[in-house]
Parts: C-alpha cells; sequence; structure tokens
C-alpha cells in the first residue's frame, strides 16, 4: 500500500511537470512511450483525478489495514511491562500509528515527490502505461467524481476549473528564464534577447525614436546641388525630405533610387526629386512597437515619422531600431568600435551602457546598493537613479564613484564614465590594521 501510494503521488508529480514540447521530441524520435504519455498530458484532468482516487484508496487502506497489522506485531514487544493489556494494547496502536505514518509520509510521500519533480520526464515514461490502465479500470468512478466535484463548485457559484494546461504568462516565462540562466542552461546573449523580446510589446515608439535633433533629413527649400550633395554623401540609405522645416516632412527619399539617376545621366531637378518620394508613414509618440512593427509591414516601409501630440515630427523610428531592441546595438561601418569596458585614465573608466551590473562587481568589486535587485546594466542603473529620462551630461553618484552620461541614442544610454573616489590616505591605525587582520579576512573568504 506504502509503495501504491508512492507509484500515484509520482505519476501526478510527473504528468504535471513534464514538459510537452520534450514529450513532442521524444514521439519524433520513435518513442513508443512518449505517446502514452502525450495522451495523458492531453486528458490531464482525468489521469489527475486518478492519481487521487490512486492515492486516497491506499493511504485508507494502509490505515485501515496497516496501523491493525503493525500492531500485533509490536505488541508482544511490550509484554515485559508491568501493564495490563489494555494498555500494552494501547501503546502497541500508538507505536504502530507513528511506523504508518512516517512510512506513509516518507516513502509514501516524499521520496517519489522528489524524484518526480527531479525528473519527470522519466518518471513520466515510467508510469504512463500503467496509469493508462489504472484510468480506464476507474473510468466510472473518476467520470461521476469530476461530475460531483464540478456540481458542488457550480452550487458555490464558481465555475467549472479548466483543463491543466502548462500555460505561463509572460511574466512567469521571464523568471524561468532567469532561473535557465543562473543555472547555466542559457548563456548571457540568449537570456537579454529572451528578456528583451518580453518586454518588446511593452516600448512605444518614443522610447526607442531617434529624436529631431539627431535625425538626418533633407530641406527640399535648399537649392537642388545642396539636396543632391548631402543626399549622396548621406552614410544613410533612407532620408526624410521636408519642406521650411522638418515639421513639414513630405516624403521618404530612396539614396539607391537616387543613385540609379545620377548614375544614368538624369539631371536630376527639385520636381524630379518630389516624384521619387514615398509617402511617410506616420506614428503617434505612444503607439507600441508591435503595432508599428505591423503598420511597416503594411505599408512596406522601413522607416516612420513619429508624431508628437500637436502633429509635429518628434523624430524617426527605423526597421533596425526595432531589431535592435530584441538583438541589442548593432554598430555598422561608419561607427567606430568602443570596448565594453575601457580605462580612460586614472580612477576614470569608459563603459558601454549595455555592461551588466554582475560583470562590473566581478571584476572591480564595485557595490551598487539596493538598486542591483532591479536592474541589470549600468544604463538601467542610470536610468534607475535619475528617475526620469537621461541625458548627456547627467551625473549620479554610486558607493564607488561618479557616473556620468556621455552619449545616447535615442533615449537610451550607450556610454557612461565613471570617475573612481579618491583613497584615503592611510593612518598609522589603518597601517597597524594591515598588520593583524590579514589572518581574519583569509579566514572569512575561505569560509
Amino acid at each position: 500500500l506504502v509503495l501504491a501510494n508512492a507509484f500515484f503521488v509520482a505519476a501526478e508529480f510527473a504528468l504535471v511537470g513534464v514538459r510537452r514540447s520534450r514529450i513532442e521530441q521524444l514521439i519524433k524520435e520513435g518513442n513508443a512511450s512518449a505517446k502514452v504519455v502525450y495522451q495523458a498530458v492531453l486528458d490531464l484532468d482525468r489521469y489527475i483525478a486518478g492519481t487521487q482516487l490512486g492515492i486516497t484508496i491506499a493511504s485508507i487502506g494502509l490505515g485501515w489495514v496497516g496501523e491493525e497489522t503493525i500492531a500485533k506485531l509490536v505488541e508482544p514487544l511490550f509484554a515485559w511491562t508491568p501493564t495490563s493489556t489494555l494498555a500494552r494494547h494501547s501503546i502497541a496502536v500508538a507505536v504502530s500509528f507513528f511506523l504508518v505514518t512516517f512510512l506513509h509520509v516518507v516513502l509514501g510521500e516524499l521520496v517519489p515527490k522528489s524524484l518526480a519533480l527531479q525528473n519527470p520526464e522519466g518518471v513520466a515514461l515510467g508510469v504512463g502505461r500503467p496509469m493508462r490502465l489504472v484510468v480506464q479500470l476507474f473510468r466510472p468512478f473518476i467520470w461521476m467524481l469530476n461530475g460531483v466535484g464540478v456540481l458542488v463548485l457550480k452550487a458555490f457559484g464558481f465555475s467549472e476549473p479548466p483543463a491543466h494546461h502548462a500555460v505561463h504568462s509572460v511574466e512567469e516565462l521571464d523568471i524561468l528564464v532567469r532561473q535557465s540562466h543562473q543555472a547555466g542552461v542559457i548563456d548571457d546573449f540568449e537570456q537579454q534577447i529572451m528578456h528583451r523580446a518580453f518586454q518588446f510589446s511593452e516600448l512605444t515608439a518614443y522610447e526607442v525614436m531617434i529624436h529631431r535633433s539627431q535625425t538626418k533629413a533633407l530641406d527640399l527649400s535648399k537649392d537642388i546641388e545642396t539636396v543632391l550633395e548631402e543626399a549622396v554623401s548621406s552614410p544613410y540609405t533612407r532620408l526624410p525630405v521636408y519642406e521650411e522645416n522638418i515639421d513639414n516632412i513630405i516624403g521618404v527619399l530612396h539614396q539607391r533610387e537616387l543613385l540609379k539617376r545620377i548614375y544614368a545621366g538624369e539631371e536630376i531637378s527639385s520636381e524630379k526629386l518630389r516624384n521619387l518620394l514615398h509617402p511617410p508613414l506616420f506614428i503617434p509618440e505612444t503607439t507600441h512597437l508591435d503595432d508599428l512593427l505591423e503598420a511597416m509591414r503594411e505599408h512596406h516601409t522601413q522607416l516612420a515619422i513619429v508624431i508628437d501630440e500637436h502633429g509635429g515630427t518628434s523624430g524617426i523610428v527605423t526597421l533596425e531600431d526595432i531589431i535592435e531592441e530584441i538583438v541589442g546595438e548593432f554598430q555598422d561601418e561608419y561607427e567606430v568600435a568602443q570596448p565594453p569596458i575601457k580605462e580612460s585614465g586614472e580612477n576614470q573608466f569608459l563603459i558601454r551602457g549595455e555592461v551588466r551590473l554582475d560583470e562590473l562587481k566581478d571584476r572591480f568589486g564595485w557595490e551598487f546598493g539596493e538598486e542591483e535587485e532591479d536592474v541589470g546594466t549600468i544604463a538601467g542603473y542610470v536610468m534607475n537613479r535619475l528617475d526620469r529620462t537621461a541625458r548627456v551630461g547627467d551625473e549620479v553618484e554610486a558607493p564607488f564613484g561618479k557616473i556620468r552620461v556621455e552619449n545616447m541614442a535615442r533615449l537610451r544610454i550607450t556610454l557612461v564614465s565613471v570617475t573612481l573616489h579618491e583613497s584615503p590616505v592611510p593612518s598609522e591605525d589603518t597601517e597597524e590594521a594591515k598588520h593583524t587582520e590579514p589572518t581574519e579576512t583569509r579566514n572569512v573568504e575561505s569560509a
């Protein structure tokens, strides 16, 4: 009965914990037992009811048969005591109750549960066929018990419980990714990509746009020679075009189309250049990136004009900007490579915004205080300390020194400088401490 209880407990935890994707993979590999487990996972409510029925029957049977049986075996051990038969029987029953409970909890509950949690796949493959037989044998009882349970819930105003599915919210998936990263299952880059993907739909165009002050655009009101020179020499393949001021964008010029006509010997006038313009895609600042990406697909464009609440140009967003929110910053041939961490002087460093706090902590021993739990990168740390959108030149104090924003891409911090606090001049007491503390320090470190 203890083993029967252990079987049903293990089956319950294994079937709930096993990953469906892994079972599907085993089926493709030709594992016959995986097909049985897959059917159980698809009909999980009935199988869980079967395990509960088995656990209940085994527990009742263990209490009914086991206690009396063990009491009879134990009672002769107390024959030497100068007590009445009733007293000896009572002691034997108490000892029997303790032994039955101990066996039931340890061997019938804790051990099988731990095994199933540690290896749900292997346990599920082992219990799949026996559980299918149990469910088939007790099908009428399981159906009746499930039906009565649903009626009781409805009587109290509750709806029928949904079927068991391994469905996780975005927040739960993010936690699972973090746990997998901590366990070494996925590396830093994979963890960052998945985390950014989870946050993708929450970002708006305003948060990732290139501000109007940093936008390279062409003013069609200038003479055509100047406009053409700016267009041809630009490192960008798509350029917004406006008249008079950047709030009056009239189209987007594709540099490749312009170059084709120039190399073909055509004379480009203002009117011809205007005819080359593509209709711009205007989107509000509050547009979420998933909606923006869909709009770009529908309009067959890779550049959108972000407008503010007054209809003026706030900035632009390109397809590259959107992709970078998931995979990180791209660096093209026009950008100078910047190492993640660079020593720029005595007690001074230049650090890219995406460098993680734990990397700085491991390398330099820097402590970031309570904020370290809320953010992952030094850029996030600065933003969290500022509690607003950062600007170049902003400074924050850290326990180890001063952090200054040196460069930004759109609204994100891409480069910061760190100036460490100057170490105090050691006093005589400090010098004495150096000779008395090393042993204690080594002991702490070794501990």
